[in-house]
């Protein structure tokens, strides 16, 4: 196949009555979602993740189903992983013409609601603490300017919590909260086929982007490395992300997922030790990306400034850095970058230096 990190097909059989549905995003540079789909004999299903709202996302999904044996108006649950559009953003859809549930966490909702210009004043304190002078055209800028308006929202969704038991066709779901790419983030195990759904929270290729935004918690990488740590333990034999492809060795994955975050974090006070104070902008500019920082534009660059903000948060839990919170931007310096090393330890977090 010419995409290493895709299905080879739009639908594929995953086990016995589970199959895997790709899920087409226009104008994205992750091109694809993977929605999975539990079918009963009789077409009826329960739907992980449906996908990106647009139309050819959506035809994408109903052709996908059909070819499964699943009817679109049969659907009886969808389930979601977070709140983030490309995986939630047909849930609204696929409710109106089928009445399905649509159950994700407590903490994701306030992603499926409208944001208004309250949202858009928080998002632009938020730069200007990061240091980001043209807050407005940031705030307002977007990666995909031709998406259409957030989908019909789902008035009352069924919420989801840590070791709920969740039944689909043929089997059961063990819901393991994993926040961090969100703050209501969540696996779904299939404990008796081995089958983990990771959605965001472990990609194959990709480090998950873990920001500590607007509405997310400050301890958004403590959250995410400690919910490695869950998964990672878990006794599967077959991981299915909410991109790019499946694969086998979550425990792999997850050292690799730990050792890139260590590296970034000592990234960061190599740089601060060069130089201290740097806002959290100045920072994002020095550290290395996969492209130029000036390549990096609109909710990709608040989603960058997101990420070093977090891996400040967790130098400041731990005593290594601090910040001057009396001003804006806010301002970073070091203070103990030994405290680093000492608490990846005591964690017992693979990647040490």
């Amino acid at each position: 196949m010419n995409d290493p990190t895709a299905p080879e097909s739009a639908v594929e059989n995953i086990d016995s009555g589970v199959w895997s549905i790709r899920v087409p995003m226009p104008r994205h540079p992750l091109r694809a979602s993977l929605c999975y789909a539990y079918v009963a004999e009789d077409g009826t299903a329960t739907v992980i993740d449906p996908g990106w709202p647009t139309e050819e996302s959506w035809t994408a999904l109903v052709d996908g189903l059909r070819a499964i044996g699943a009817d679109p108006a049969r659907v009886d649950q969808i389930l979601l992983t977070h709140g983030h559009r490309d995986h939630s953003g047909l849930a609204g859809r696929l409710a109106k013409v089928s009445g399905a549930r649509v159950r994700l966490h407590r903490e994701d909702r306030e992603m499926l609601v409208p944001k208004g210009a309250a949202h858009g004043e928080r998002v632009r304190h938020w730069l200007a603490l990061a240091g980001v002078d043209d807050t407005d055209s940031l705030a307002a800028a977007s990666l995909l300017p031709a998406l259409p308006p957030f989908p019909d929202q789902v008035s009352a969704p069924g919420f989801v919590h840590d070791g709920d038991v969740v039944s689909v066709p043929g089997g059961e779901l063990v819901v393991h909260w994993t926040p961090g790419h969100t703050p209501g983030h969540v696996c779904f195990e299939d404990a008796g086929r081995g089958l983990l759904f990771t959605g965001d929270h472990v990609l194959p290729r990709i480090s998950p982007n873990v920001s500590t935004m607007v509405g997310h918690r400050a301890s958004a990488l403590t959250d995410y490395l400690e919910s490695l740590g869950k998964v990672a333990r878990l006794a599967v034999s077959r991981v299915l992300p909410g991109h790019e492809r499946h694969f086998t060795d979550i425990a792999a994955r997850v050292d690799a997922l730990f050792v890139h975050h260590r590296r970034r974090l000592d990234e960061i006070l190599v740089v601060l030790a060069d130089r201290s104070p740097h806002t959290t902008l100045e920072l994002a500019r020095e550290l290395t990306w996969s492209r130029r920082w000036d390549e990096i534009k609109g909710l990709q660059q608040r989603a960058a400034l997101g990420e070093v903000l977090s891996h400040l948060h967790f130098l400041h839990d731990v005593g290594a850095v601090d910040m001057d919170a009396e001003n804006i931007p806010l301002t970073w310096r070091i203070i103990r970058p030994d405290a680093l090393a000492e608490a990846w330890g005591a964690a017992g977090y693979p990647g040490a230096a």
